[in-house]
């Protein structure tokens, strides 16, 4: 009985990582395939918000209090607004960590404000 759930365990195991290797494929190839998305993006921040303009579109202009509680790995932050559209910033764009650390902060302080509104 115990081979055989070790077995079972280790099939579940396999496919599970075999759906994640997928999806990250998938996400990748749209990348490739939507110019749009590669085109050159601007995001500038100050005490209020941060301002995201793609190339050849319209400036949006985020409060920080919009913004759900701030997410990031070890290459991009992730800014997710209330209607659930999400911005990604790689942090090879930003020039120093310090930056880094200013920019977290600013929307770390904005999140708070909206979780001790709701």
């Amino acid at each position: 009985m115990l081979p055989l759930l070790i077995g079972l365990t280790a099939s579940l195991g396999a496919f599970r990582l075999m759906q994640i290797s997928k999806v990250k494929q998938a996400a990748a190839a749209a990348f490739r395939r939507n110019e749009t998305l590669r085109r050159m993006t601007v995001a500038t921040w100050d005490s209020d918000g941060i301002s995201i303009q793609p190339a050849a579109s319209i400036c949006e202009r985020i409060l920080w209090a919009e913004l759900r509680p701030l997410k990031e790995n070890d290459r991009v932050i992730l800014f997710q607004q209330k209607t659930g559209l999400i911005h990604a910033v790689p942090k090879r764009a930003l020039p120093d960590k310090a930056a880094l650390a200013a920019l977290r902060n600013l929307a770390r302080a904005g999140s708070a404000v909206l979780g001790s509104k709701r």
